[in-house]
């Protein structure tokens, strides 16, 4: 048996494990290897049955296929996604690492880096934790709601939003009729959806986008997941984390925020008690997908966060890290400021926090690198 392994590990891992090979081809190559190294053994053992005694062939037998199968699995799930720590990350560095992402492309959202940062601390260092992690994304658009999912998604799992385990629901694509007959089909949908993507990884992520065009009540369906149960049908979910982004409340964190400003506060002394409340009451009360929502009258969300308006330095940094994805590490103050004259700023006679967050940025410094294609600055 040694020469056999001397002689098919290494042709394995030269034929089956060359770094230009699809992971597909992979996948198929390497089960043939190990398909070929336990029908070899399974030879050997019965080849030399006749001079050991049974029970010590079963007893080889059945440990050389525990032993290949092991390394299958393993190999499999190096290739594969798995629920393992190949593929989903608890590790408090990458928090650390997702901390920095936010501090370094998330602009004037002080607040929702604490926030989110140590709720995700919080969540993924308990073995054992009470509920599913529930966070309500609040604010108006292009101020990073969507981005900071994303990045979310990319601190868990290696193939980030492209995982398994990683479920995005779109309020107008996926929940588009509002009729009452419809809206019991989505709710059934969804439960069976996270209930088929949790019993695969309990470490499952879902987000909710545009839940403002939600019909009302679809997500009552995540109350039973959401809530303080150690099991539902079998299934524990308190390892999971449901982001819900909504521009609802977005009116009144505006508000609050100029409010405070002209009173002279500073952006970086705002605090979450200045806003909670307010954001909890008018999600209940707008119309949208929290509206009468069970989830905020039995307090199932652990964490409503405000994404604060952005005002004008926090619009530059955006425009220049836009020009930066094009190669320009250093554009002329002119081009900064010709992109941000064509953004829309309120409120009117003030022109404080930009209408429309970073949100037109990208496209409008695409359009001014292309425009100037053989202008070097």
């Amino acid at each position: 048996m040694t020469p056999f392994f001397a002689t098919i590990i290494p042709y394995t891992l030269r034929t089956h494990c060359p770094l230009a090979k699809s992971s597909a081809a992979l996948e198929v190559e390497m089960s043939s290897a190990l398909l070929l190294m336990l029908c070899f053994l399974l030879v050997s053992f019965f080849g030399l049955s006749c001079s050991i005694e049974p029970v010590s062939t079963t007893f080889a037998v059945a440990g050389a296929i525990a032993a290949v199968g092991s390394y299958y699995d393993q190999s499999w799930c190096r290739l594969r996604e798995c629920c393992d720590q190949y593929s989903v990350s608890t590790d408090a560095s990458n928090i650390t690492a997702f901390q920095d992402v936010l501090r370094s492309s998330v602009y004037g959202q002080h607040l929702m880096q604490d926030l989110v940062v140590r709720a995700l601390k919080s969540h993924l260092s308990s073995t054992d934790p009470p509920k599913a992690l529930t966070i309500s994304f609040h604010g108006s658009t292009g101020c990073g709601k969507s981005f900071v999912s994303q990045f979310i998604a990319q601190s868990l799992f290696v193939k980030g939003m492209q995982s398994n385990f990683v479920r995005k629901f779109v309020g107008g694509i996926d929940f588009p009729d509002h009729s009452s007959s419809m809206v019991h089909l989505y709710k059934l949908h969804l439960q069976k959806e996270i209930k088929r993507i949790v019993e695969k990884c309990n470490r499952a992520l879902f987000i909710f986008e545009d839940v403002q065009t939600m019909p009302p009540e679809v997500l009552d369906a995540l109350n039973p997941f959401i809530d303080y149960h150690k099991e539902v049908d079998k299934v524990d979910y308190r390892k999971s984390i449901f982001v819900l982004l909504s521009n609802t409340g977005a009116k009144l964190i505006n508000q609050k925020a100029l409010e405070l400003w002209s009173s002279g506060k500073q952006r970086e002394d705002i605090k979450l008690s200045d806003f909670e409340n307010m954001i909890r009451t008018g999600a209940f009360n707008e119309p949208g997908g929290l509206q009468k929502s069970g989830a905020i009258s039995h307090a199932l969300i652990d964490i409503h966060v405000p994404f604060l308006p952005l005002e004008e330095k926090h619009v530059r940094m955006c425009i220049r890290a836009a020009f930066k994805k094009y190669g320009y590490d250093s554009p002329p103050d002119n081009l900064v400021q010709e992109i941000l004259d064509d953004l829309t700023f309120m409120p009117e006679g003030q022109e404080l926090f930009s209408s429309s967050g970073c949100k037109r940025v990208e496209a409008k410094v695409g359009s001014s690198v292309h425009g100037r294609a053989f202008i070097k600055f």
